[in-house]
């Protein structure tokens, strides 16, 4: 499953870099998707889950993809509203990291992630019911990446 694939190669990175934040996210991040389709495992990968983006993020509050992944996480997991809220706060201050950045790219560090963040803040919008910022963020992501599906087909589901 590719789930246990994301894990394993997670795992396999922090074993070399005891301190890579953004692998102990994604690994975080799989746990939690897996929780999500494996109600049997859900405590365990749960548990896991949380405890990795929690490293994650005190190992690197100023990396936006960290920040990405555990708010996508707990939006996944949205069975309150304080989550909800943690995930846009996260969100913001990715957005702000990646507008920091946006002009001067830091040398072998990855680039990827700001289109996503515009995505989950149109889910954040949409929770809020408040299609007009939804729409906005997903046009927004269609700027940075046009290609980027899953913009494009939450777009087109909000205009019918």
């Amino acid at each position: 499953m590719l789930l246990d694939r994301c894990v394993d190669e997670a795992r396999k990175a922090i074993k070399i870099d005891p301190q890579f934040a953004e692998a102990m996210a994604l690994a975080g991040a799989c746990h939690g998707l897996a929780a999500s389709r494996q109600p049997l495992s859900a405590i365990i990968s749960g548990n896991f889950s949380a405890r990795e983006l929690k490293r994650a993020v005190k190992l690197a509050p100023e990396n936006p993809r960290v920040l990405l992944l555990h708010a996508a996480t707990l939006l996944r997991r949205y069975d309150d509203q304080g989550r909800v809220a943690q995930a846009r706060e996260a969100l913001y201050q990715a957005l702000a990291i990646y507008e920091r950045f946006e002009d001067q790219p830091r040398a072998g560090y990855p680039t990827w992630g700001e289109a996503r963040v515009h995505v989950w803040l149109a889910k954040v919008a949409t929770l809020a019911n408040d299609p007009t910022t939804a729409r906005d963020h997903l046009e927004q992501a269609l700027l940075i990446a046009p290609a980027l599906q899953s913009a494009q087909t939450a777009l087109n589901s909000t205009r019918r």
